[in-house]
């Protein structure tokens, strides 16, 4: 199976498509957004990425106006903080621009409907969703009915929601990247196996790997167990104010990765490792790994051999928590609605909320119950809002 982005074939025999994360670790910054561009191209990846949000259309008025008392906070309230790092559509043009001349395939994650047509609008080659609106399916189903290339991230999602996802596709070839929503990943968190049992699961995907984790090693034995899509955080100083940096690669490091992926392809020959062990004695033949000790090399092994533990059915992690509470969406009312109304889909709005309500997933349950009491705009939905 194979997709094809800009002047890129992802999938089948071609090489690992490498994206550049960079979000919004350009702290708002135009001129710190083309730096990172510049210093993308320069390490040799395929793509940069970055994210789109319409704050009206992602959050509710709650979510926005809830203090945001943090050393990450770039304002009082969340709303203040997420004004301050997003760019105008005349800046993400000219980013769009800056990229292309400079031979690199740009887009970003939409993180909304008004977002995603934004997005569609200005030309990008493919759509990229987040993990935070992976079981957004309204979402979903626009971007895939927009023919252009998609790719979804799984973070915070279970097996039951990303077999929902896979089926929504209606056998279109998609990106279907495994993912952690924690920042950094732990190794033991990691769980690689979940990607050769997406391969097996879901033979009309191409699966990739968004790693979240520290240094590159797991992403490596990510490419070494067949990830076509490789995603990985992109800054020029993890130091710097902000949430992603900490789990992000500096220039030096996101150089030496796509060296190493490269490496790594040629050595394997399309051949796929599934031993922590192997990905290490080919790490080493090739030079990848420097080891010095005895201890170097089994804390390493550990590691690898942690991340490639886990589940083979998918389901939230205690580490993502934190993400989900935060970033996790809800259903919401999308106007004020009477009691004894049946409600439709138009009635129903997916944001970011506080407090949360119910998930997205089951929206299809919820069109068609008649309300037990009025709600206001924005309301979380519950249970307890619906006739037995």
């Amino acid at each position: 199976m194979e997709l094809r982005v800009s002047d890129k074939v992802l999938g089948g025999d071609n090489p690992c498509f490498i994206v550049a994360e960079i979000g919004q670790n350009h702290q708002g910054d135009v001129n710190l957004a083309k730096d990172l561009i510049l210093k993308a191209k320069d390490c040799g990846v395929d793509c940069v990425k970055f994210q789109r949000s319409n704050l009206n259309a992602k959050f509710t008025k709650s979510a926005l106006y809830k203090p945001y008392n943090s050393s990450n906070s770039f304002g009082a309230t969340y709303g203040d903080h997420k004004r301050f790092l997003e760019f105008s559509d005349e800046d993400f043009k000219e980013l769009k621009s800056y990229s292309e001349e400079n031979g690199l395939i740009f887009s970003a994650s939409a993180m909304d409907e008004v977002s995603l047509e934004e997005l569609l609008g200005m030309g990008v080659p493919f759509v990229k969703i987040g993990s935070g609106d992976s079981n957004n399916f309204p979402l979903l189903i626009k971007a895939r009915d927009s023919g252009r290339p998609l790719i979804i991230s799984t973070g915070m999602r279970n097996q039951e929601t990303i077999e929902r996802i896979y089926s929504l596709m209606d056998n279109k070839p998609f990106g279907l990247l495994h993912c952690v929503s924690a920042y950094p990943t732990a190794p033991q968190d990691a769980n690689l196996q979940l990607i050769r049992e997406y391969q097996n699961q879901f033979p009309k995907a191409i699966i990739g790997y968004s790693g979240h984790e520290i240094g590159q090693t797991i992403s490596l034995a990510a490419v070494a167990m067949g990830a076509k899509i490789l995603e990985r955080h992109f800054t020029v100083d993890r130091a710097l104010k902000g949430s992603d940096h900490k789990c992000s690669l500096e220039p030096q490091e996101m150089a030496e990765l796509v060296i190493n992926v490269r490496k790594l392809e040629g050595f394997l020959k399309g051949t796929k490792l599934y031993e922590s062990c192997e990905i290490i004695s080919a790490l080493k033949t090739l030079g990848i790994v420097q080891i010095r000790n005895s201890l170097e090399i089994q804390g390493i092994q550990e590691d690898l051999e942690k991340a490639m533990k886990g589940e083979k059915q998918r389901r939230l992690l205690q580490c993502e928590k934190d993400c989900f509470q935060k970033l996790g969406k809800s259903l919401v009312y999308s106007r004020d609605i009477d009691a004894n109304e049946v409600l439709t889909e138009k009635d129903l709005a997916i944001k970011v909320s506080q407090p949360k309500g119910l998930e997205p997933e089951i929206m299809d349950r919820i069109v068609g119950k008649t309300l037990y009491k009025s709600v206001q705009f924005e309301t979380p939905v519950e249970d307890q809002h619906f006739q037995p």
